[in-house]
């Protein structure tokens, strides 16, 4: 166990959540066996790691496996050699590896750190909002850090997606093949539902589920009166089709 390391941690960090028993067994199994590192790195990165060693270690992996070399802990102990820290590295990567596991409770585990991390900058996020909140400073609002806390809150959880994983070729032939097909059935060419404004529709294909279309602009451009004409031929060309329009928009 990485036990000097993760004192020292836990003396710095002990609120923040963390599972180290999952960044272990995680980093043991690709030092194992390479070939399920496509998939842990679909789900997440070296700065997702809580303990500083960790984030390291997975950033050598991942410097090695990209140059398409073998990452083991023979070919990784150059790379630590020289670490000045409490924890002999080398010898932790050998150790590490007894914490190996399937492809499937590695993937698993990844999702846990990821949602570890997710967690820790909640909590960042959080804190700088409460300290922005007590600043008495003139130059900045409250709409200033409210919109600030919503921005940073947009971007955790954009890039908290893990969905985007790897598809097999006949998948996504069939997939590309389905929404051609679609486009071609549909009077406007297009694959979503239609915004009714064809310039629009030609660069964004209609509007898809799970999209987040953001109309930006200054006070009274006309932010409103666009969003209102989209929702209302989108309703109306889902209403046509049979479909029960299920729309949401936010001012």
């Amino acid at each position: 166990m990485h036990n000097k390391g993760l004192n020292l941690i836990k003396n710095n960090f002990e609120e923040l959540p963390n599972n180290i028993e999952a960044e272990q067994s995680v980093i043991g199994t690709i030092l194992v066996s390479n070939e399920i590192f496509d998939e842990i790195n679909t789900i997440i990165s070296n700065k997702n790691f809580y303990d500083p060693m960790h984030q390291k270690i997975f950033g050598a992996i991942e410097n090695l496996i990209y140059k398409g070399m073998l990452a083991n802990p023979i070919t990784l102990k150059n790379y630590f050699e020289n670490e000045k820290d409490d924890l002999n590295v080398p010898d932790y990567l050998v150790k590490v590896t007894k914490f190996s596991t399937s492809l499937r409770q590695a993937i698993e585990y990844s999702k846990i750190i990821y949602d570890m991390f997710v967690r820790r900058e909640l909590i960042k996020i959080s804190e700088g909002t409460i300290d922005s909140a007590k600043l008495k400073d003139l130059n900045i609002s409250g709409k200033n850090i409210i919109e600030n806390s919503e921005k940073l809150l947009f971007d955790l959880a954009e890039k908290g997606s893990f969905n985007s994983s790897l598809v097999k070729f006949d998948e996504a032939l069939r997939f590309t093949i389905e929404m051609a097909s679609n486009a071609y059935k549909n009077d406007e060419g297009i694959v979503g539902v239609p915004t009714g404004l064809t310039d629009l529709d030609d660069r964004l294909g209609g509007l898809h589920k799970s999209d987040l279309v953001i109309i930006a602009g200054r006070p009274s451009m006309g932010k409103t009166a666009l969003a209102t004409n989209i929702a209302f031929n989108a309703a109306k060309k889902l209403q046509e089709s049979g479909k029960n329009p299920q729309l949401h928009f936010f001012h």
